[in-house]
């Protein structure tokens, strides 16, 4: 088995539980578990539309799909991934080359994201527009980063063209692939 680096761990603070991030040493409150868990594994969420588009792509590769699906088997909290790609292509039977062409494909689609120092080298964070494994409210966060981080690049998360324009009810859009950014706040 592909040893993988957990990115977040649970350490508890007196009587409370938290998360610590350890690449960028964030801390996130956890809430106590109370009764039955409602999964027994972990789990992540995916989001159709964007999924949807994916497996529409006919240029989206085999092998970019293959190292896609492990790296939603992999994902840590707040969409941090920590894998080497030597441990990747071991777990999927890929050749190192194959990995590495594989990871920037999913760059390049926005798919994925390189982190940013103090991250190691092999630090990503999956854009939330696909999946997502946290908290809801972390969710509504790191959606909002994302946006603004979108919206000065002038960039769509989900196909890279940079033609998006402003809606009378506060909401961003692409034009290439008319897809909302910001959803309306209620």
């Amino acid at each position: 088995m592909a040893q993988v680096h957990q990115v977040w761990q649970a350490k508890k603070n007196g009587t409370r539980w938290e998360a610590v991030n350890q690449v960028t040493g964030e801390v996130v409150p956890l809430a106590p578990l109370e009764g039955k868990r409602r999964w027994s594994e972990p789990h992540v969420w995916l989001f159709q539309d964007t999924i949807r588009r994916l497996a529409e792509d006919r240029t989206f590769g085999q092998q970019s799909t293959r190292v896609l699906l492990y790296l939603l088997s992999v994902l840590d909290w707040d969409n941090w991934l920590v894998v080497p790609h030597t441990a990747m292509g071991a777990a999927l039977g890929l050749q190192a080359p194959n990995v590495s062409r594989a990871m920037a494909d999913l760059i390049h689609r926005k798919v994925i994201e390189q982190g940013t120092p103090p991250s190691p080298r092999n630090a990503y964070r999956l854009n939330s527009a696909y999946a997502y494994k946290g908290s809801f409210a972390r969710l509504r966060v790191r959606r909002r980063q994302e946006r603004r981080r979108t919206q000065q690049q002038a960039l769509c998360p989900f196909c890279g063209a940079g033609a998006l324009y402003h809606a009378n009810d506060g909401r961003w859009g692409c034009v290439a692939c008319n897809q909302w950014l910001q959803e309306r706040e209620e």
